[in-house]
């Protein structure tokens, strides 16, 4: 009965073991998963910020287009009169 009851133990530390040794490897996962969806969104936000930049860029582009034709405009009404 002895043998049997340090077999048991046996049993039960190897399962403690296992079940530590699967704890971490899961926590390793979500650790990784984690990351990996940290990069991601770290890249949505450079693209997302690359392209709000161009966009203000274009409008910025568009308005000195507009105002130089504005001054096109009053420039030749002027010359008109």
């Amino acid at each position: 009965m002895v043998k049997s009851t340090g077999a048991a133990e046996a049993r039960r530390q190897a399962q403690e073991l296992l079940s530590k040794k699967q704890s971490v490897e899961l926590r390793s996962e979500h650790d990784k998963a984690r990351q990996i969806e940290a990069q991601k969104t770290a890249h949505l936000r450079e693209l997302r910020l690359a392209k709000e930049a161009e966009d203000k860029a274009r409008k910025e582009e568009s308005k000195r287009r507009a105002e130089m034709m504005r001054e096109t405009v009053r420039a030749k009404a002027k010359k008109d009169q």
